[in-house]
């Protein structure tokens, strides 16, 4: 990062975060479009809202969480709201689904360069855990996640061995961050290489231990396939996915479970090609994921036995925190040691029986961290497909977006959701308000 990049950053005005409340509908978007007005026409903010701040709620059962890099945009987007739009940065929240939420720590694909950079400046816990990951993978693997953070280089970006220890780190101190906000997981689970993450989060690993399992299954990866592998998302259910990818005669493997109607396919880069060639013109939809590599598929056999070798003698502890396993069924399954993290690598990713597994456990909240949310749509999809569509899905950041505005709108969602958190955390990020409808704007009709 030069001089001139963190001067721009820290000099940027703090993002605002506003909390909305009223009794119906009618009164929250009746209230958005009076404070639209408002704002557009020079009033400000802070005599228009609570002087408490976020210290306590508004009023509901009506919420709306409203995130703005200044107060222009801010009016735009509660006009935007009030006018009947959903606007990215606000979230309305219809009663409380926490106490808690489950942390989903995403795989390989939600990088983007220059993520981190403004959290190092503006974070401090955030730093700091990314300044203790990096001594640690400098260590084990000879480079530092925190230049690769800083200097954004696009090519770094690229290389499985560098970015699966940088989105480890980073997905690391986002939740070490949000455990300084007094925020607490009702229960972890992680999505292929997001597993590392999870596992010692929940307490499965300690953190020097957490390091070495990353930066040795991402240089194995790396090496597997020499370009050969790759990975594409289909719309089709699994059984159907694998009646399509029976005749490879095993050259091609179901990589993720991920919904009802999402498997993810691995294998020899020729077969996939070949299973896109006849899904696309049929009207199935195909996306490729981001990778020459093929996780899960027989790719990566020839070094499953050196990734148990290097994985030999981890601390593994019990978790503190209930983590659910994509790897192995069963809330008793996720071990951690050497065994886990072969079967991590080469069997499929179970994300569909992990979710269903913990809504069947009434859970509705689901916080995914990481620099881009990857799993919100799919666990969307497997909810729907039980029947529930009460539940909450928040993500953390959000790819080329200020990381600041997002975690602020976390913060504010979670909040509103019924999470205990300590408010101060986004005050350090911005500035908080809350209003509430005033009682000739929220009622019926």
């Amino acid at each position: 990062m030069t001089r001139t990049d963190s001067a721009a950053t820290t000099t940027l005005p703090p993002p605002l975060l506003l909390m909305l409340g009223a009794v119906v509908t009618a009164g929250l978007t009746g209230l958005a479009h009076s404070l639209s007005t408002a704002l557009a026409a020079g009033e400000e903010l802070a005599e228009l809202t609570d002087a408490a701040g976020l210290q306590r709620l508004p009023e509901g059962p009506e919420l709306l969480v409203v995130a703005a890099a200044d107060r222009s945009r801010l009016s735009r987007t509660l006009r935007e709201f009030a006018e009947g739009g959903s606007p990215a940065n606000a979230v309305p929240c219809r009663g409380q689904v926490g106490p808690q939420a489950v942390w989903c720590f995403g795989g390989h694909g939600g990088q983007w360069p220059g993520m981190g950079r403004e959290l190092l400046l503006s974070a401090p816990v955030f730093r700091d855990t990314i300044d203790e990951i990096d001594a640690l993978v400098s260590a084990e693997a000879g480079f530092g996640v925190r230049r690769i953070l800083e200097e954004a280089d696009a090519a770094q970006y690229e290389r499985i061995d560098r970015i699966q220890p940088v989105t480890f780190a980073y997905q690391v101190a986002l939740a070490r961050w949000l455990l300084a906000a007094g925020v607490r997981p009702a229960a972890v689970v992680g999505h292929s290489v997001g597993e590392v993450a999870a596992a010692h989060i929940s307490g499965a690993l300690p953190l020097p231990d957490a390091v070495r399992v990353i930066c040795l299954r991402s240089r194995l990866l790396a090496r597997s396939s020499g370009g050969r592998g790759a990975m594409v998302s289909v719309g089709l259910s699994a059984p159907e996915v694998e009646m399509r990818t029976g005749p490879a005669g095993g050259r091609l493997s179901v990589a993720v479970y991920a919904s009802p109607a999402e498997t993810v396919v691995t294998g020899d880069a020729d077969r996939v090609d070949r299973l896109i060639a006849e899904l696309e013109p049929a009207g199935v939809r195909c996306r490729r994921i981001r990778i020459d590599a093929a996780s899960h598929s027989h790719l990566v056999d020839d070094v499953l036995e050196e990734l148990s070798a290097g994985a030999a003698g981890l601390r593994v502890g019990k978790p503190d925190i209930p983590w659910v396993s994509t790897v192995v069924p069963g809330p008793d399954g996720a071990l951690a040691d050497a065994a886990y993290w072969v079967r991590n690598l080469r069997g499929p990713v179970r994300l569909l029986q992990a979710v269903t597994e913990l809504a069947l456990d009434g859970r509705r909240l689901f916080l995914e961290i990481g620099p881009h949310g990857l799993l919100t749509s799919s666990i969307r999809d497997t909810l729907v497909g039980l029947g529930i569509r009460d539940a909450r899905l928040v993500a953390t950041c959000r790819r080329q977006t200020s990381e600041r505005l997002s975690l602020l709108k976390t913060i504010g969602t979670l909040h509103a959701s019924g999470v205990e958190v300590n408010m101060s955390a986004a005050a350090s990020l911005g500035r908080t308000y809350c209003v509430q409808a005033p009682m000739d704007l929220d009622r019926e009709g």
